[in-house]
């Protein structure tokens, strides 16, 4: 892969070559006797939706406090908005796409292997001297072997060498992933602080009925239990004398699970909040403000290239994550990128670069709605997709709600500063012309450069495993989807 990063190297001196250059030869980075553990706090489908973010209907006062105690990022971004291709990019600090494990979810007769010398964050942490952890939350309490849902072939090697939080104290210096389930569907619903359907604020794009109206509900307040138990964590650390020398990064592998989020390439499928608590204990790594809040644009695989760096470890040089914090920070990025290739029975083929004002998508499978282009999964879970239906059925959409259910074009281009929700596609208007162009140069300069593998045919197992996958599913969902939908019809 290094003639890739080095013809990487060429198209984005803009965007950050000392960087790369730095990737291509190796970080010297110096051993250090007082190394800080490492703490992933992973949670599921999850977007800003967070009190800290302005989300005034939710209370989140555990993740609030972590903001507040370290700093809060605004634009990160997952390579995908779906759970398997974007853990599988943090595993090993590429996109999905470099290392040929790109849709969701391979089984297991297929899965590829990883190109040959590339490793795992957990492989790596392991050679450098720390212990992995992996540990699900369960309740008020971490234990029992946490998610990580990569989409390569497993080598013998263990990758998880602790899954029981009484181990960590005695096996320092650590790197751990905790997962948290919440928000995943189904809800868990919060009894001690319920949320009135009433006072919650949906996205334009969606219809405001008293069933969608519900469901967001239900998602916010899945998500105050998650706050809970990310207390319980950070309380366990305190405990244990562990919050004196542990960083804690907090983020979603991807965002919200609604229509129009999970599975896309916009704002609402990969902007997800991340935040990071430096110890007390530690000197502060160059970057690191306490109580800041950073607009700086990253990319998930930047978390594994830092983690790296402030672990005293050279960043492998196949690695396309950029360092944010530490002496060997990278140049800021100036775009990110991202990609939607098999998810179930569905393919989608979608490639999209953001930018810090604009966002460009580009849809190889299109004439399709967003709202048709949903899983056998989803038609069975999800209430929004049965409500669509209905309003659309009966002429009850407004502009912004249409573009849900009208016909997906070949692209996309949204101006966020002026147009946060992403409707208004500005890829046809004659003003944004030289922005459409360059920023349709980026994006094929990175699939060429990064070997984009997901431009290449599936093999005839891959697509008899997904078809197999979907005729399965649909079984699997039918007695739901007949639920769903006599429900979004009483309303």
């Amino acid at each position: 892969m290094n003639h890739v990063l080095r013809r990487l190297l060429c198209f984005c001196a803009p965007l950050g070559a000392i960087g790369l250059l730095a990737a291509l030869h190796g970080t010297a980075l110096g051993e250090s006797t007082d190394r800080v553990n490492v703490m992933w706090l992973i949670a599921e489908d999850l977007s800003p939706d967070l009190s800290c973010y302005g989300v005034e209907e939710v209370a989140t006062p555990n993740l609030d406090r972590l903001a507040a105690d370290g700093m809060r990022f605004t634009h990160m971004f997952t390579t995908s908005g779906v759970c398997s291709p974007s853990r599988t990019a943090l595993a090993v600090g590429c996109m999905q796409t470099s290392v040929g494990a790109f849709h969701m979810r391979y089984t297991n007769p297929i899965r590829p292997a990883l190109p040959d010398g590339v490793q795992t964050i957990a492989e790596l942490m392991q050679d450098a001297g720390y212990t992995s952890a992996n540990i699900a939350m369960r309740g008020e309490h971490p234990e029992g072997k946490g998610k990580d849902d990569w989409m390569f072939q497993r080598r013998e090697r263990s990758q998880w060498q602790l899954k029981a939080w009484e181990e960590l104290k005695q096996h320092q210096p650590f790197y751990g992933q905790i997962n948290f389930r919440l928000t995943h569907r189904p809800w868990e619903r919060d009894s001690h602080r319920p949320i009135d359907p009433a006072t919650v604020k949906l996205p334009p794009y969606y219809p405001d009925t008293q069933v969608v109206r519900e469901d967001w509900a239900a998602y916010l307040e899945s998500l105050q239990v998650l706050d809970s138990q990310v207390g319980r964590v950070l309380a366990l650390l305190e405990a244990d004398g562990l919050d004196k020398n542990t960083v804690v990064f907090f983020m979603g592998d991807h965002g919200r699970p609604f229509t129009r989020a999970k599975y896309w390439c916009y704002d609402s499928g990969l902007r997800v909040p991340f935040l990071v608590r430096w110890p007390d204990g530690m000197a502060k790594p160059r970057g690191h403000e306490e109580g800041a809040v950073s607009d700086q644009l990253l990319s998930s695989i930047d978390l594994t290239a830092t983690t790296l760096a402030l672990s005293g470890t050279a960043r492998p040089d196949w690695m396309e994550g950029r360092i944010f914090l530490g002496d060997h920070q990278d140049a800021p990025r100036e775009a990110v990128f991202a990609a939607a290739d098999r998810i179930g029975e569905l393919e989608f083929q979608t490639r999209s670069i953001r930018t810090r004002r604009f966002r460009y998508v580009r849809n190889e499978l299109h004439g399709f709605s967003i709202n048709e282009a949903s899983t056998a999964h989803r038609k069975g879970n999800h209430p929004l997709y049965h409500v669509l239906r209905r309003c659309d059925a009966e002429g009850r959409l407004n502009a912004a709600q249409r573009t849900v259910v009208d016909p997906l074009p070949p692209e996309q281009l949204f101006d966020i500063d002026a147009d946060p929700f992403e409707i208004r596609n500005l890829a046809e208007d004659p003003a944004h012309a030289d922005t459409l162009a360059e920023l349709r140069r980026q994006l094929d300069a990175w699939i060429e450069v990064s070997g984009d593998q997901g431009r290449l045919p599936d093999s005839p197992e891959v697509i008899a495993a997904f078809e197999e996958y979907g005729r399965q599913s649909r079984k699997r969902y039918a007695a739901g989807y007949e639920q769903l939908r006599k429900r979004a019809e009483a309303e």
